[in-house]
């Protein structure tokens, strides 16, 4: 991987909704964007952005790196560091939105973004390829590993560490001290008051954990210690057993394909609303985006397909 550069033209790796706004913040700061490209042909077919249809950097032969720089422009934290690790080719240094704030004594580190109203404060240090998202407020003397991403309006007090890969959540607070460890989910709103361990997700407030992953050889993480073949299914109960015991009502052994969300499964409305935002975090797909998910199966199929 060649060193990182400064010039003010770049280009994009990503076509969707977060790629147009790691633009924007370029675009505000006076760069100019030579190319826009992304290896899935529907993603850019979709697009407003100006991409190159389908274009494969990885293993193309004939394609030629443009002299400009790239960012890596893509939301999910496991796909940015695969990408960083098979492209030969010079990143962007780290950008800030002319709304953000990141103080002189701390360093970010190169392809992270800084969304506009970002907070980063006293002798922090961030890694390589993170995202700093809207709003999000990170106080001094925080350690934020490589291909992480702190969401919209999220909160790390004084001296938080985060993980590598790690993803807190919209809206979620991290008290003081607090350690997330590598490859961890904190889930949107939620309150950190105990350390994270590696590849943990927590949710709620006071934060709990919901399950743990395994990272593959693929990089991709495999849901629960026992390795299950269908972790779509485990981690489908897991968020069913959580939505039912905030309302009291007890724990299923298991879950069948074909039961109903609301009538088998006893799911009202707001608790579909809370697990949307639960499985939005972990496999970044909303389930009620192609219209109504109505049972297991509805929603394992659209998770998988994602």
């Amino acid at each position: 991987m060649k060193n990182e550069i400064q010039t003010k033209t770049v280009c994009i790796y990503g076509a969707g909704g977060h790629a147009s706004v790691v633009a924007a913040t370029f675009l505000a700061n006076g760069f100019a964007i030579e190319g826009y490209y992304d290896d899935d042909s529907e993603v850019v077919q979709t697009s407003h952005g100006k991409c190159r249809p389908g274009l494969r950097l990885v293993g193309k032969q004939d394609f030629r790196l443009p002299s400009s720089p790239f960012c890596l422009a893509i939301g999910n934290n496991a796909i940015r560091a695969k990408l960083a690790a098979q492209l030969d080719c010079s990143f962007t240094n780290a950008v800030y939105h002319p709304s953000s704030f990141v103080a002189s004594c701390s360093t970010v580190g190169h392809g992270s973004v800084v969304f506009a109203n970002a907070t980063i404060q006293l002798n922090c240090q961030i890694g390589k390829h993170v995202i700093v998202n809207t709003a999000a407020s990170i106080d001094h003397e925080c350690h934020i590993g490589d291909f992480a991403h702190i969401s919209p309006n999220a909160t790390l007090c004084g001296n938080v560490s985060v993980g590598e890969g790690s993803h807190i959540g919209a809206g979620a607070t991290i008290i003081e001290g607090i350690k997330v460890g590598r490859g961890a989910t904190v889930g949107a709103g939620a309150v950190v008051i105990r350390d994270v361990e590696d590849y943990a997700t927590v949710v709620g407030c006071p934060a709990r954990v919901l399950y743990y992953s395994q990272p593959t050889k693929s990089g991709a993480e495999q849901v629960g210690r026992s390795g299950d073949d269908d972790r779509e299914h485990e981690f489908l109960l897991a968020v069913v057993n959580k939505l039912r015991a905030s309302t009291g009502k007890s724990s299923l052994n298991q879950i069948a394909v074909e039961q109903s969300l609301q009538r088998d499964l006893e799911l009202d409305s707001l608790d579909l609303a809370e697990m949307t935002v639960l499985i939005e975090s972990k496999y970044g797909v909303d389930v009620f985006d192609e219209g109504i998910a109505t049972t297991v199966q509805d929603v394992i199929s659209r998770i998988k397909n994602r």
